[in-house]
């Protein structure tokens, strides 16, 4: 079973060399690596190009044209791939070396069409630091439970079928944000999803809020694009259409909380009065021991 492998990139050369240094380090080696500049050639791309030149990684190189978004430069990734499984690799991230290996044996299960993995976290400012372990523990149907939680995760842990990741519309590049957990929806109803607890993937946060997905504006939109978008799936499949709401204003407030908690406290009530979960009650706790829990 071939692998493909896809990598958007603004040009971020510490953490692209370090991730790309990860799938050369891979046990189980990867059959094509599709490197997707969203950015113009410049001094970095042409000293990344000569890492690969050096790497025994068979790659491909491909330029978007500049800032078209990291949904456009996956969909391009994905259009241009060669095989049958698709691995996508965030540039600030990196897998452990057992990653594809692992992963792979997913899809000796026919009705496996996604495969995803637990995760470590840790800061850019101290990558030799995990802040935490995300665990997953799911195997099977994944609708309608996708509606109301995304369980799958971030994209660098997400292996999936080229032809169900084409058959659900590849990612929306109108999406501002959640553009992953969109996709997830859209193919949870194709087939089975099954989460690997081992954290094979290690995932960067950003303590100056540069990452898109931190920025609570665009988590609005994103909430209200979302709620449209499926209403109609929601109809269909008699989902709760309050709880699933209420998720997704949640994810807001998540957002809102890492600039303060007064920016939060609309979308937590919004959520609490939609579908009221104790869970939404963490955010409420002061900043010393929030911050902590890195929720």
């Amino acid at each position: 079973m071939n692998i493909s492998v896809i990598v958007p990139s603004i040009g971020k050369k510490t953490f692209l060399l370090r991730a790309l240094k990860s799938l050369e380090n891979q046990e189980k080696k990867i059959d094509e690596l599709i490197l997707v500049f969203d950015i113009q050639e410049n001094e970095t791309t042409n000293e990344v190009k000569s890492f690969l030149e050096s790497s025994h990684l068979n790659y491909k190189i491909l330029f978007t044209g500049g800032s078209k978004g990291g949904s456009f430069a996956r969909n391009l990734g994905i259009k241009e791939s060669s095989n049958e499984i698709i691995m996508f690799l965030d540039e600030d991230d990196y897998w452990d070396p057992k990653k594809t290996l692992i992963q792979s044996e997913s899809f000796k299960d026919q009705k496996c069409i996604l495969s995803f993995t637990s995760r470590k976290v840790v800061s850019s400012k101290k990558l030799e630091k995990t802040l935490r372990t995300v665990l997953v523990a799911f195997n099977g149907i994944a609708f309608p439970k996708i509606m109301y939680k995304n369980i799958v995760g971030i994209t660098s842990t997400v292996a999936a079928r080229k032809k169900e990741l084409i058959k659900a519309g590849l990612f929306d590049e109108k999406m501002p944000c959640r553009q992953d957990y969109d996709l997830w929806i859209r193919m949870a109803p194709l087939g089975n999803f099954h989460g690997i607890s081992d954290p094979l993937t290690t995932y960067t946060v950003f303590d100056d809020l540069s990452q898109v997905s931190s920025k609570y504006k665009n988590h609005i939109l994103a909430a209200e694009r979302l709620i449209f978008k499926h209403k109609d799936l929601v109809k269909k499949h008699s989902v709760n259409y309050r709880s699933f709401k209420s998720e997704k204003w949640f994810a807001v407030a998540k957002s809102a909380r890492r600039t303060g908690f007064f920016k939060a406290l609309p979308f937590v009530l919004r959520s609490f009065i939609l579908f009221p979960r104790i869970s939404y009650l963490i955010l409420f706790l002061p900043n010393f021991i929030y911050k902590r829990l890195g929720v």
